[in-house]
Formats: C-alpha cells, sequence, structure tokens
C-alpha cells in the first residue's frame, strides 16, 4: 500500500498550490489510512492539517522541508515527526533556522544543529536538492556513499533513501541511488513532491512560480516544475515503481512507525513572578480598591452612614469576584496584565479606559487593568467570567499607537524574549492582487490590467471573488467572452485566489508562555519585528494551550495624549479619567453634531442618531454607542420615541422597570437579558449568560428547550399566562442574538467624550493633534483643515521659516499648519529644516536656504516645498522657482564657509524667467502638493459672481430647493470618487467635492457614471445639475448631469522653445473645443536671450483629463 509523504500545501508560501482541505478529501478518496505533509521549512500547517486530517478519520503525518548548510553545499533533507519528542525537536531546528540566524544562513540548518535536536525524528534524503541527487549529478560517488554513512550514523535506523520519479534528469542517478543505498543498508522510499493536485493545475501553478522568482512564464532559462510535480494515486506510483515494488511498500511500514498526534491541548496560564498569585492578588485588588474609594468614589458622598453601605457593597463585590477568578486558576492572568498596563501608565504611555467585556471586573478596576467602575455602570461579571461556564477571560487592552511596541518589549524583557512572540498570519492573493500579478508574469499591458482589476467590486469585509465578479459586472464577463488574453488571464488567476502570499504578524495579539515557545510550537521571524512570531494563526495557536494577551494599538489615545502634553506645556494639568462627565460644553457641542474627530461618533449615520437624540447625559452616549450596530439599530426609533416622550413607556412585566428604565424601557445591552432573566425567572447570573449564549445561537432543539425552563420559570416565580410569558420569551431571545455588551459601550463611550471634551474646551489643541496624527493621510486632513475653519480657527500656511515639521499651535484659535504634511517631502527631511534653522536661525534668503539644505533635499522634495508655497517668504514666483529647479540644486551645492555655515557669496543665484502661472495653475500645483486647497480656492471668485449657483453650506437655499423638490445647480472640484457596488450589481459613485465653503458628497448612478466617467479626474472643476433629499434635519444629494466646468481666471501655461513647439500646439488645439480657458505662452527666440509672452486671445475647453497630455507636451520640454 502506498502513502503520499511529500506533499506541500498552500503554506509552502508561493511555491504550492495545494490546499488542505482538497488533499485530504483526495487522499480520503483514494481511501488511503494516512497522508504526509511536508513544507518547506517550515510547520505553519501543522495543527490545522492534524485538525482537519482526524476530522476526516485519516492519520497526519508531519514532515517539513529543511535545508542543510554542509561545508559549500545547501541540500534538502525531510524530517518527520515520529515522537512527541521529534515534534519539540523539529519546533527547535525550524525555529532556530528562521530566528537565531544571520541573513546568510537564514532559513538553514548546520549538521550540528540536527545532531543536537535528532531524537524523534525519521530524516529522508529528499530528491533533486537533496544530498544524493546533487552530488551524483556531479559524479561524486564516494562523496555520496560519505554523505549518505555520516546521516546514517547520525540517525541510525531512521534513515530512508528517497527514490523520485518526476523529472527526467533523475532517471539516470536512479541505479547509483538505489545501489548506495543496498550497499549501506538503508531502506529505499518512493515519494512523488506535489505541488499541485492535478495536471490542469500546471499552467496556474507555473505563473505562481514566476510570481514568486519575479520572471515570466514566456522565459525559458527559469527553473520550471514538470506536470509529474502532481498528487499522484497509488495506482499511478505502482506503475512508476512497478521495478522496486519494496520503495513503495516501505512507505507504509514508514506510516506504522509514526507514533505521534499533533492535539490540541489545555490552557496552561504563565505564571506571574510572585511567592503566591492568590495573595498577591488579594493585597493588590484590596489596595487598589482602597485607593479607588478614596480618591473617586467616597468624596461623591457626604454622609458618613452611606459611605459606610457603599464600601461594602464595593467590599463584597470584590470578594464574589475572587472567589470565582481564584479557583479557576487565573490570577496570575490578572495580575500579568495588571502589571505591564502600570509600567505603561509610569512610563507615561497612554492606556485606554477598557474595552470588551473586561470592564465588567472590579478587580480589574482595582488593578488599573480598566479604568471603567462596574458598580457605578451596574455592570455583570458573569459576562466576563462566568462560574458555570469555564474558559480563559480575555483582555484586549489599548495602548497608543506610536508607543504600544514599548510596552511589549517590557514583557519580553521581564518574561524572557525566547517565551513571548508575535502571532502569525497570512496574506492572501484577493482576487485584483492575484489579477495584477498573474498579468505581469504574462507580461500583460499594466493599463490593461489596471483596467479588468478596477472592475472587480470592492468590499473589505466580504471580498468579491473572481467568479462572483464576472456574475456581478457584464463589462468584466463582456471582456473575458471577446477577448483571449483577458480570458487566458483570469482562468489562469483563479486557482491561485485566495492561496498565502506572505506571511505577516498579527496586528495585536502577543503570546506569554511560561517555558521557551520553541520547545512548544515552531517560531517565525519577521524581518520587521524585534521578537519572533509563533508559526502557527490565532485560531490554532490557542489550540496548543498557549495564552494570548492583546496590545492594540489605538490612534485615539495618541491624540488624546499630544493633547494632554500641549495643555501640560500651557500649565493646564488634566488627567483624562478624571475629567467631569457632566461638562455642559461636551454636550453642546455633541447637540449640535460637531464630530469631525469624535472618536466612535464622526460617521454620518451616527451624527444623524446623535442630532435626533440631543443627549444631556454620558447614560445616552453609552446607549448610542451600544444602539449604532447591525441588529441593534432597528431599536433606534423607539428608544429615541420614548426618550423625547412621544411614546409612552410600558413594561411587560413592572418588575423590570429598574432594569429598563436607565434605557426608556428599551432593551439595549446584553446584561439587560442577563438581569431580566435573573429578576423574572430566578436565573442565577452565570445561568442567565448561558441562556443569553444559547439565544444566540439559534439552534431550534436547544432554544425549545430553553424556552420550556424559562416559562415555568416566570410561571412560578411572577403568575401570569403561558402565552405571554413565551412571547416575552421570543422577545429577549430575538434581542439577545445581536445586543451588544454595555462593558464595550461603557469604555468607547468614555473615550468619546473625552475627545468631544477636548475639542469642546481646547478646540486648536485638539484639532491640532488631531491633524499630526493623520499627517501622512491626505483625505483626513482635508477633513480636519475644513473643519478646523468651520471652527474659525485660522490655518496659517506651511512656511519653511515659521512652520514646524508637524503642526503647531500659535495662538488662540490659530494653527501653523506642518512642513512634513506637504506631499513627497518626507516627516525625516522636514525635521532636518526644521532642526537646522533651530541651530543656525531663520533662513535670510534663497540662496541661504540652498545653502544649507543642500545635503537634506532631493528635486522631489524641493518642488513639493515651492509648489505649497512653503518658500514665498524667500521668492514669491513659484513657477520661476519651478523652472529653475536643476538650477538650484546645483546653486545649494556650491562651496559655504566653514566656520560660519553661509554660503560664500562670491556669485548671486541667477534665475530665468518661467512661464507665469495664474490663479487657477498656481491653486493646482497647491492642490497637488497638500492633497488639496489649503490657503485658497479656484472656485472662490466664480462662486461669487455666480448666484444661480448653491454652495454645500447655503443650508436654507437649499432646504427651501428641496422641500421644492427642485433641481438646482452646484459646482465644485473633484477631490475623490469612492465606487460601490449596489445589490443588484450596478455600480454606483460617491463623489467627494470641495466649493470654498468646505466639501460635500454627491450620489452619481450606474448610468451617469458610465457616461461621465471621464470627467472624474481628481482636481477636474465639475458643474453639477442635483436633487437633494432631507434624511433626519442631514441633506442628501444625488446628481443628475455633470459637465466640466471652465472659468475665465483659469490660465494653463506652456514654454515654446522652437518651430516644433509651436506646430505641437496648433495640433493640440485642432482636437479642442473652445472654452473659457486661456493659454499663456513664453517663446524663447532661438539665438537670444530675450523672452516673450502673451495670452492667446481665443479661449478653449481644456479639463483635467487634457492635464497628463498637456504636461508630457509642455512641462517637460
Amino acid at each position: 500500500m502506498y502513502i503520499a509523504l511529500r506533499n506541500h500545501s498552500a503554506y509552502s508560501l508561493l511555491e504550492s498550490s495545494i490546499r488542505i482541505p482538497d488533499l485530504i478529501h483526495t487522499a480520503k478518496t483514494l481511501q488511503m489510512p494516512a497522508i504526509g505533509l511536508c513544507d518547506q521549512r517550515h510547520l505553519f500547517s501543522a495543527m490545522e492539517f492534524s485538525l482537519a486530517c482526524k476530522k476526516a478519520q485519516i492519520f497526519p503525518i508531519l514532515g517539513s522541508n529543511l535545508t542543510l548548510a554542509f561545508k559549500t553545499y545547501h541540500w534538502d533533507l525531510g524530517l518527520w515527526v515520529k515522537t512527541p519528542k521529534g515534534y519539540e525537536n523539529l519546533c527547535q531546528l525550524i525555529s532556530s533556522s528562521t530566528v537565531s540566524n544571520t541573513d546568510i544562513m537564514r532559513e538553514k540548518v548546520t549538521l550540528e544543529q540536527l545532531q543536537q535536536f535528532s531524537e524523534g525524528l525519521i530524516v529522508t534524503t529528499g530528491g533533486a536538492k537533496g544530498p544524493l541527487y546533487s552530488l551524483l549529478a556531479q559524479h561524486k560517488i564516494q562523496e555520496a556513499q560519505e554523505t549518505l554513512r555520516m546521516l546514517s550514523e547520525l540517525y541510525k535506523n531512521h534513515l530512508y533513501v528517497e527514490l523520485q520519479r518526476c523529472d527526467n534528469s533523475l532517471k539516470d542517478l536512479d541505479e547509483a541511488c538505489i545501489q548506495l543505498a543496498y550497499q549501506e543498508n538503508i531502506p529505499l522510499l518512493a515519494t512523488n513532491p506535489a505541488f499541485f493536485m492535478e495536471k490542469k493545475d500546471h499552467t496556474s501553478h507555473d505563473a505562481l512560480r514566476c510570481i514568486a522568482l519575479g520572471r515570466y512564464v514566456v522565459e525559458e532559462d527559469r527553473p520550471k516544475l514538470t506536470p509529474e510535480y502532481r498528487f499522484k494515486s497509488p495506482k499511478e506510483m505502482e506503475q512508476l515503481f512497478s521495478d522496486i515494488p519494496e520503495a513503495l511498500q516501505n512507505t507504509y511500514q514508514f506510516f506504522k512507525r509514526i507514533g505521534f498526534l499533533l492535539e490540541p491541548c489545555t490552557v496552561r496560564i504563565p505564571s506571574f513572578p510572585c511567592l503566591n498569585e492568590q495573595e498577591q492578588l488579594r493585597t493588590e485588588s484590596e489596595a487598589g480598591l482602597e485607593r479607588r474609594l478614596l480618591k473617586h468614589i467616597l468624596p461623591k458622598v457626604s454622609h458618613s452612614v452611606d459611605q459606610e453601605s457603599i464600601r461594602n457593597r464595593y467590599m463584597q463585590r470584590l470578594s464574589y469576584e475572587r472567589s470565582i477568578i481564584e479557583p479557576m486558576g487565573f490570577s496570575g492572568y490578572f495580575l500579568i496584565v495588571s502589571d505591564f498596563i502600570r509600567w505603561a501608565k509610569k512610563n507615561n504611555i497612554p492606556v485606554g479606559p477598557g474595552r470588551g467585556s473586561g470592564a465588567s471586573s472590579l478587580v480589574a478596576f482595582c488593578l488599573d487593568i480598566t479604568d471603567v467602575d462596574p458598580v457605578e455602570f451596574d455592570l455583570v461579571f458573569e459576562r466576563f467570567m462566568n462560574p458555570e461556564r469555564v474558559s480563559m477571560p480575555d483582555f484586549d487592552v489599548d495602548f497608543c499607537q506610536e508607543r504600544r511596541d514599548e510596552v511589549i518589549a517590557y514583557v519580553a524583557e521581564k518574561y524572557g524574549k525566547d517565551k513571548v512572540a508575535h502571532i502569525i498570519t497570512f496574506g492572501t492573493l484577493q482576487a485584483r492582487a492575484v489579477l495584477r500579478d498573474v498579468g505581469r508574469v504574462l507580461q500583460m499591458p499594466y493599463r490593461q490590467v489596471d483596467t479588468i482589476c478596477k472592475l472587480i467590486p470592492q468590499q473589505p469585509t466580504h471580498p468579491v471573488t473572481l467568479e462572483e465578479a464576472l456574475k456581478q459586472e457584464p463589462s468584466l464577463m463582456r471582456m473575458w467572452e471577446e477577448d483571449d488574453t483577458v480570458r487566458t488571464l483570469i482562468e489562469t488567476a483563479k486557482p491561485l485566489e485566495g492561496l498565502y502570499r506572505h506571511a505577516a504578524t498579527h496586528a495585536a495579539g502577543v503570546i506569554i508562555s511560561d517555558e521557551p515557545l520553541a520547545q512548544r510550537v515552531p517560531l517565525y521571524q519577521d524581518e520587521n519585528s524585534f521578537l519572533p512570531a509563533t508559526e502557527f494563526s490565532m485560531k490554532y495557536i490557542e489550540a496548543c494551550g498557549l495564552v494570548k494577551f492583546d496590545f492594540l494599538g489605538l490612534k485615539t489615545l495618541t491624540i488624546l495624549q499630544n493633547a494632554v502634553n500641549i495643555l501640560k506645556t500651557q500649565g493646564v494639568s488634566l488627567v483624562l479619567s478624571e475629567i467631569s462627565l457632566n461638562d455642559s460644553a461636551t454636550y453642546e457641542l455633541l447637540r449640535r453634531v460637531e464630530t469631525v474627530g469624535i472618536f466612535q461618533l464622526e460617521s454620518t449615520g451616527m451624527s444623524d442618531v446623535l442630532r435626533q437624540l440631543q443627549p444631556e447625559a454620558f447614560e445616552e452616549i453609552i446607549a448610542l454607542v451600544a444602539l449604532y450596530r447591525p441588529g441593534p439599530m432597528d431599536e433606534i426609533p423607539r428608544y429615541l420615541a420614548c426618550r423625547h416622550k412621544r411614546e409612552v413607556i410600558t413594561y411587560e412585566y413592572p418588575i423590570l422597570e429598574d432594569i429598563l428604565k436607565p434605557t426608556y424601557g428599551v432593551m439595549v445591552y446584553q446584561e439587560q437579558v442577563l438581569k431580566i432573566a435573573q429578576c423574572l425567572a430566578g436565573y442565577s447570573l452565570g445561568e442567565a449568560d448561558l441562556l443569553r449564549r444559547a439565544m444566540g445561537k439559534k439552534i431550534k432543539s436547544e432554544m425549545d428547550t430553553q424556552r420550556h425552563i424559562f416559562v415555568d420559570r416566570v410561571l412560578q416565580k411572577q403568575g401570569g399566562r403561558r402565552e405571554t410569558a413565551s412571547l416575552f420569551f421570543d422577545q429577549i431571545a430575538k434581542f439577545a442574538g445581536y445586543a451588544f455588551p454595555k462593558a464595550h459601550a461603557v469604555p468607547y463611550a468614555l473615550i468619546s467624550y473625552q475627545t468631544a471634551y477636548l475639542k469642546a474646551n481646547y478646540p486648536e489643541i485638539f484639532m491640532k493633534s488631531l491633524m499630526n496624527c493623520d499627517l501622512h493621510n491626505t483625505e483626513k486632513l482635508r477633513l480636519f483643515v475644513t473643519e478646523a475653519k468651520r471652527m474659525e480657527i485660522q490655518i496659517s500656511p506651511a512656511c519653511v521659516n515659521a512652520s514646524d515639521a508637524l503642526c503647531r499651535v500659535e495662538g488662540v484659535k490659530r494653527i501653523r499648519y506642518g512642513l512634513a504634511a506637504i506631499k513627497n517631502v518626507g516627516t525625516q527631511a522636514m525635521e532636518s529644516l526644521q532642526k537646522e534653522r533651530e541651530l543656525h536661525g531663520p533662513f535670510s534668503s534663497l540662496e541661504n536656504f540652498l545653502h544649507r539644505l543642500s545635503c537634506t533635499l532631493n528635486k522631489k522634495q524641493l518642488e513639493a516645498l515651492i509648489m505649497a508655497g512653503a518658500l514665498d517668504n524667500l521668492f514669491s514666483h513659484r513657477s520661476t522657482l519651478i523652472h529653475n529647479i536643476d538650477r538650484l540644486l546645483k546653486f545649494g551645492t556650491q562651496p559655504i564657509n566653514s566656520d560660519t555655515l553661509f554660503p560664500i557669496e562670491t556669485s548671486s543665484l541667477c534665475l530665468q524667467n518661467g512661464p507665469i502661472w495664474g490663479n487657477f495653475e498656481t491653486l493646482e500645483y497647491e492642490r497637488q502638493a497638500f492633497g488639496f486647497y489649503l490657503n485658497s480656492h479656484p472656485l472662490t471668485s466664480f462662486l461669487e459672481n455666480s448666484p444661480d449657483v448653491l454652495t454645500s453650506q447655503n443650508v436654507e437655499k437649499l432646504t427651501q430647493a428641496i422641500r421644492k423638490n427642485q433641481a438646482f445647480r452646484m459646482c465644485g472640484m473633484l477631490m475623490a470618487v469612492k465606487e460601490k457596488m449596489s445589490k443588484g450589481g450596478k455600480k454606483y459613485a460617491f463623489l467627494t467635492l470641495s466649493d470654498g465653503d468646505g466639501s460635500y458628497e454627491i450620489t452619481i448612478f450606474s448610468d451617469l457614471l458610465v457616461k461621465c466617467r471621464d470627467l472624474l479626474t481628481p482636481g477636474q472643476a465639475l458643474d453639477l445639475k442635483v436633487l437633494g433629499r432631507l434624511e433626519d434635519q442631514n441633506i442628501r444629494f444625488i446628481t443628475q448631469d455633470i459637465t466640466a466646468l471652465s472659468f475665465p481666471d483659469e490660465v494653463w501655461g506652456c514654454q515654446i522653445k522652437s518651430i516644433t513647439h509651436i506646430e505641437q500646439l496648433q495640433n493640440f488645439l485642432k482636437t479642442v473645443e473652445p472654452g473659457n480657458v486661456r493659454i499663456r505662452f513664453t517663446l524663447t527666440i532661438p539665438e537670444s536671450e530675450s523672452i516673450l509672452s502673451g495670452i492667446l486671445g481665443q479661449g478653449f475647453n481644456l479639463t483635467a483629463q487634457h492635464k497628463p497630455s498637456w504636461k508630457l507636451l509642455w512641462e517637460e520640454k
């Protein structure tokens, strides 16, 4: 009987296209009792493969193809796990080859390492890249024999000589291999390395290898695999090895020697370094509670009797929680999390107030893990840890995005770098990516592939497959049907879609272990990380019994901390966890729905609900955060109606009033489901949480059982009719399926409130922090600048003598724009510019600037600074500077005085006159530099002289037109286009436009989108016929027609240096209709330094789509 051993899965990244389910299904169909997996240099798939095999009732044989570095050779060997010790040793070998080795030795092992970790492993000699075939191919027969003896001495009777017949180049070496094996009395083993499942997959696999190697399919001199490197059936192998059947029979004997099965194991919580974890938890939690009581809780209560009652209430809750935590063995887990959070806070690293159900724990509150008082907010501990269902608690901890790695480094130092690791993730070849990769190796034109890719709908949460795209997008199907090249591209890409492309590290998960991790799992070293990662991904690492700690990076915490730091420099000491939750300015800001930059509340939909809610208390913000989710959204209308007393609040059972009154009689939180079951039916909170989970799963048999128990208990405790109790069960069951935990909503609402508090009370400081945290996100920056201007905060222009690298507060309601926010200049270069100015003073002239920064700035950076106007205070004619850019760079390299660090001014900078930019052209270059219009807007004068055009902020006139159901005219500069796909499979788009008063979004549907696509280029001025709709006092725009807008002060420039240029200009303008764009020309007279300039008398209908051709003709001449 033949057992297929040398199978390589898709986890052999970009080397194999075999998916594990397909491999196991085929082996099962062929009635193989076992199946081997031997991925290249790693064990990425080991746990997934083992679990899938167990489910299919087929035995998994684990191996890895490692590279042995011996003398000057690099040979492949198959190492197979025979025993538990062998698994540990293979993990050690793989980990040492990737984590400890230098670049030269990366993913290679030495003979010494093989000797050190040989126990429990079976070794096979490999194929074409193994030592025997390699040496025999070089006619080094004696060296081959010596190498085989060396391996035999090392592995004794755990060595096999592999025979492979999938490549003609190996045929002539077979006999020599067999003779060597017989001479050394080493058994033969027939293997067939499989990198794809069937012959029909060969073409796609060949393209996959080209993607990996950066080669083209048509190249003849590249490494290739024949169609024989597929998965072969026992019948095929019997025919192939009919002359030496023992090699086939040995595969079954090989399988029978395996005594290891990788299975899930119980959780092993790492120990916290202390004498007694339970005693330590008791001591620290009680001390933390006393501190919290004295500082925050008791001062709110004046009467001593009430204070004592409150103290007892907290002490009882603390004791109860510990009575659950300690017997479950989770004391150390709490202490570990508390320790790294306290270290972070001590080192001024911002930490979030909590996240998820962990905020339900008073112990966590006392240990500084959270800043949410679960007693004050009525949070249920059983939602986090249920005594009736033992499971691992899970704290998700938010840290400042910029300093998160410092906390992880602390943990690695404390517990040992060999015991701490990230968790691996795998990037996949999604539809667009695989088309681009395959298109490249097929040498298809980039533009053609790009056009095809853009027809694939983008849905990040539910990625569209190529097969689905063909069904949804008629244009794509038409191309597939009519163009053989496109069909070849798509059909080649389909089998590769979803395969793993690369390995990376999980954004948050970190493993902490009691023992060196390499003894339990293989490790992988990401070159961008200072810590290794486990080779098993999240789902499978937990099956190994290892404990995951989540270190999340939250940008909002960085924004908040930056604002607090600025306030500190101004003498204001602000502790965000201690601010009043009743600040009137904050609630006024929220009621005005000024939510740009406000955590969780800035989406259009959330803003709509906020406008209707008009919040007056923090509890209402918590409810809003919980309700604005798929499912709970259905309860928003009733919540708002009851909140504003448009609907009478009723309770199915009066006893529920205390539970539902804070949310106006509406079920909002999961915790309310638990309390209803407890109060109404006498469930314990642990039982109630099990009921909630059952309701969420919606398994009919389980629901029927739960309904019976619930109704009986309600009737026994409350009386009433069975039908009423059953209907109420249905009501809470529906809600429990999608309800949001209050324990999650409270921390989020706290961060929302903190951001709103800063924006309301320290507006310019908050906006500056927002801008600096998204310095390279043009879309966000545009939004924040627009908001700052709306708030009457002056944005001072970028200037090399006034701006820092980052945005800076210059005073009340004034922010100086940061140089690093200019596109293509780079933060590091702008920091160097700022440091130079701080050390040696402001730049006194253009020449001085060029000399002092000649080594810092390249051509692209200097151009960007000029276009942004950052050099205007040194030289105001931007067009002249751009025209002389090479001269400026050359001048900067002239010698400087080594004593003064200023230029030796023996010659002045001579500049040639360049084309004169009009206002429109100046602003267009400025838009390119910033990504949006920062200092002025090209439509300002046009709109002032066009009373029939409505602007985005002219709410009164817009509302009047909408109520009359009249179409109206709007204009704007196109900033961005976001295409979407409707449920019916039709494309539509959201256009973001800027009109000087602000920015707005407008919807364009499929027919008009197709008709006007050529106009939708960022920077294009658009004239729109619009219909509006009022939705909850919010205006929605839908465009009925779009045309290009040109206006009198738009001027395009060109340089004419020869008769050829004149002919080019004439030919170009023949293709353009008359319009309002004027042509300003600069004519250089040959053999003379004279320059003439002027404006052509006729205007032309030039739009943004003409820009690339125009620049190609003139600006690069």
